[in-house]
């Protein structure tokens, strides 16, 4: 029995933010009690042949819905599979929409990781972005975690909208700290066509950071989340040893994993599978016929995959791995390799081909490259 693991969405949220670009919807609680009968059906109906050693829960806002209907998914699966007794669960919330009484819930149904969506610590940032909670807030629901026995506390922030206070940012990273977080995920905003932000910024508005300004800032917070103990295991995301996130770990790995819910994607037996990412059609469609899109990788868009995925890490390509999936990269891409390696931004040692650190923030560019 192979490992995989699995994914549930969650694609319901208290409000929109303005830079959302997901399946999420403000819902009532008969459409969300019908989603989650739907979603409960949908992982009964799958193939249990999987060692499920991490689940995660994402959205949308998980915490935003009742907890009842997050434990009975988890027991569903739970029920379902065969889960690792040590398996990685992890629960998506906002700062605003727990309290002592949800968290508890959670880590009594057996969620041992939980990530909140923080984005920034200045209330001026978080109203720009079009977040419901302020700063205060997410240090209060991280303490929240810490109380009722979280040990492996995540936060998510966004950098690029507006100018960072860096003060502000090194003593709330400390203070975060303190109170117990194990991880941090940074990610750059992305003005996605059909979100508010989008629409702010394209009729004047607004005028995010430019991208000298931010790959500035992300150096930067590189460079301070290192200076304060975590340490940087892929693109956006810096843990404290041994807190690393195995979920995410197993997409850079190209592990096996389920998608239940709206809009998620699975990869088993080499087949790559999206589920429609319409609501109404998610509701009412059968069983059989959520999926909206299927393929079977071939050898090339292995290849491709591996690459892609594996230079988002710090640790890098395997060669020896690639090799052994039929490509010689060294060999294929000797000149481009060369002329990267000679302006800085690659370099290969120990077997593995790695994207330099402070060059991470042009990965993108440098990644087409290469595939």
């Amino acid at each position: 029995m192979t490992n995989a693991g699995v994914y549930v969405h969650v694609p319901f949220c208290s409000s929109k933010c303005k830079y959302c670009s997901f399946a999420s919807f403000v819902q009532n609680r008969d459409v969300q009690n019908k989603y989650f009968q739907k979603l409960n059906q949908e992982i009964l109906s799958s193939t249990a042949n999987k060692h499920i050693k991490t689940i995660f829960f994402g959205g949308g806002t998980p915490s935003a819905v009742r907890a009842d209907l997050l434990v009975q998914t988890l027991k569903t699966i739970r029920t379902h599979f065969d889960v690792s007794n040590d398996a990685e669960i992890t629960l998506e919330a906002n700062p605003n929409s727990v309290d002592k009484h949800k968290l508890n819930i959670y880590k009594q149904a057996g969620f041992n990781r939980i990530s909140y969506g923080v984005q920034s610590f200045e209330d001026e940032t978080l109203k720009l972005l079009g977040r419901t909670h302020f700063a205060s807030d997410a240090f209060c629901a991280v303490e929240m975690a810490k109380s009722v026995g979280f040990d492996n506390i995540s936060i998510d922030l966004i950098i690029g909208a507006r100018q960072l206070n860096k003060e502000v940012f090194e003593k709330s990273i400390l203070k975060m700290k303190h109170l117990g977080i194990t991880h941090i995920s940074v990610y750059i905003l992305m003005l996605e066509e059909g979100t508010r932000l989008f629409d702010e910024v394209k009729c004047g508005k607004l005028t995010p950071l430019s991208e000298e300004e931010v790959t500035k800032e992300y150096l930067y917070v590189q460079n301070a989340l290192e200076n304060l103990g975590f340490w940087q295991y892929e693109i956006s995301n810096f843990a404290l040893k041994g807190k690393e996130c195995r979920h995410n770990q197993n997409y850079w790995d190209s592990g096996e994993y389920y998608g239940f819910g709206l809009s998620s994607h699975s990869y088993l037996d080499e087949i790559r599978a999206e589920n429609t990412s319409f609501l109404d059609d998610y509701l009412r469609f059968p069983i059989q016929n959520l999926v909206a899109f299927k393929e079977e990788l071939g050898k090339n868009e292995k290849i491709t995959e591996k690459i892609m995925l594996s230079l988002r890490t710090v640790r890098g390509l395997n060669l020896k791995e690639l090799e052994n999936m039929g490509h010689d990269i060294l060999k294929e891409k000797e000149t481009i390799i060369k002329a990267l390696e000679e302006n800085n931004m690659i370099k290969v040692e120990n077997g593995f081909l790695k994207i330099e650190k402070d060059k991470f923030v042009v990965s993108n560019q440098i990644i087409l490259e290469l595939i």
